[in-house]
């Protein structure tokens, strides 16, 4: 079932990145090349970023993202050299940045609630924007709350169903 959850929010990830008309790649965790989250996107900054454009890096366990959301970051990106988007745990959903990241993802404590705090103390001296904040989905617990809080939404029904 957990591949199966993952499946359902990474197509959901696919479906709003589609509508939004940002161009995009799915990254996969095995064809990304570093030991840690913070050498994977450098690396991944490093592949994609051939035209010297803003990068958006999402997470696919996050449900909430929709078509505004991508266009604010877009729009933020013109004046900031960063967009991030908070979650409740500490970390981010989402982050925009138009700079080679090697010095905002070096000395990260990744998957620990100091993500956020570190990388904010790192890019201090940048112009940077805050998203709302959200919380995306680690846990089952996570999941159960946003099935149960956005029964109306698609992706809820879709995990509900999976369970």
């Amino acid at each position: 079932k957990t591949l199966e959850v993952y499946q359902a929010l990474l197509t959901h990830t696919e479906t709003i990145l589609k509508q939004s008309g940002i161009p995009y790649t799915i990254h996969f965790d095995d064809k990304q090349k570093g030991k840690t989250l913070g050498e994977k996107l450098v690396n991944a900054f490093i592949k994609f970023n051939k035209t010297n454009s803003p990068i958006i890096f999402i997470g696919s366990d996050f449900p909430f993202l929709n078509t505004e959301l991508l266009n604010s970051t877009k729009a933020k990106l013109k004046t900031n050299d960063y967009v991030i988007g908070p979650t409740l745990d500490g970390g981010y959903y989402l982050i925009g940045l138009k700079k080679q990241p090697e010095k905002v993802f070096t000395n990260i404590s990744w998957s620990t609630n100091l993500v956020l705090k570190e990388t904010l103390k790192i890019i201090k001296e940048s112009k940077y924007s805050l998203l709302p904040t959200y919380y995306d989905i680690d846990t089952i617990d996570e999941l159960n709350k946003f099935i149960q809080e956005n029964n109306t939404f698609e992706l809820a029904k879709k995990l509900s169903n999976i369970l």
